[in-house]
């Protein structure tokens, strides 16, 4: 299988909302452990601290991190509410 390497960032404000939303390609079967995808790198140590922290800084400002897979992309969705 080819794998693409590229990353789609969009980013707009609708609703009272800031939404970010990510999506990459991958290959292999997603693995989800309390809701965090799991790294498939081999170097599991040195990877997979992202999500983490982009799920901590969305909740410090009162938003959400939602995370999805379909057919080999992987994707984020980030709402950060405005005007807090």
């Amino acid at each position: 299988m080819h794998l693409q390497k590229s990353v789609q960032l969009l980013g707009c404000i609708s609703g009272g909302r800031l939404i970010i939303h990510e999506e990459n390609y991958y290959i292999g079967k997603g693995t989800f452990k309390g809701g965090i995808p799991q790294t498939t790198k081999p170097d599991k140590i040195r990877h997979g601290f992202g999500i983490r922290s982009m799920t901590r800084i969305a909740k410090q400002y009162g938003g959400d991190l939602l995370i999805s897979t379909e057919e080999g992309l992987f994707k984020v969705d980030i709402y950060i509410k405005l005007g807090r």
